[in-house]
């Protein structure tokens, strides 16, 4: 939970006229606010196969926050090209995207993609004796296969990419990828 009135340090009120800062409008949630936040982990010790272990780690996080604006309008005239549209619905008109959007009219009132990944591992060690050990493990990201994206832009202005899902999270959107691996204890 991250309120306050400014997007990023050493950012500039961009609801000021002259000297009027007008914060109250610029109060709004923080860039990096998520209203959920779910991470279930768990180890399983398979029975009867000594040695034979399985894993995961589930993670589902809500979106973060994002303001539909159009940077073409400067409505309270101050020539900071930042002014939330009014409150509606917006759309985007690609074929991939945020649809039917609900807005307020201010300042990061709407929420972006959520986020969902499972990884799984799943793990063989064996004992050589003494302090030496083996492990063989196949491991696997992603494994709903799910897209995450990052948040679509909201400039109005630019309809060809306005609410259009472009972007991946870094490192953690990919697609489903394996690994296989071994390791030598000793």
């Amino acid at each position: 939970y991250s309120r306050g009135v400014t997007a990023g340090q050493g950012d500039t009120p961009q609801f000021q006229v002259g000297s009027e800062l007008n914060l109250d409008k610029y109060y709004a949630p923080a860039a990096i606010d998520r209203k959920h936040n779910l991470v279930i982990s768990g180890r399983l010790e398979i029975p009867r196969v000594e040695g034979l272990n399985l894993s995961g780690t589930l993670r589902m996080l809500s979106g973060t926050p994002l303001t539909i604006q159009n940077q073409n309008i400067d409505a309270d005239r101050n020539t900071i090209f930042f002014d939330p549209l009014p409150a509606g619905t917006y759309s985007t008109t690609a074929e991939h995207g945020m649809r039917d959007v609900q807005s307020t009219g201010e300042r990061n009132d709407v929420r972006g993609p959520g986020f969902v990944q499972l990884d799984m591992r799943l793990g063989y060690r064996v004992r050589l004796g003494g302090n030496r050990t083996l492990d063989v493990f196949g491991e696997v990201f992603n494994a709903t296969n799910e897209a995450n994206f990052v948040n679509p832009s909201g400039d109005f202005r630019t309809q060809a990419d306005f609410l259009r899902y472009a972007g991946l999270v870094a490192t953690t959107g990919l697609p489903r990828q394996f690994q296989l691996g071994l390791r030598f204890g000793f």
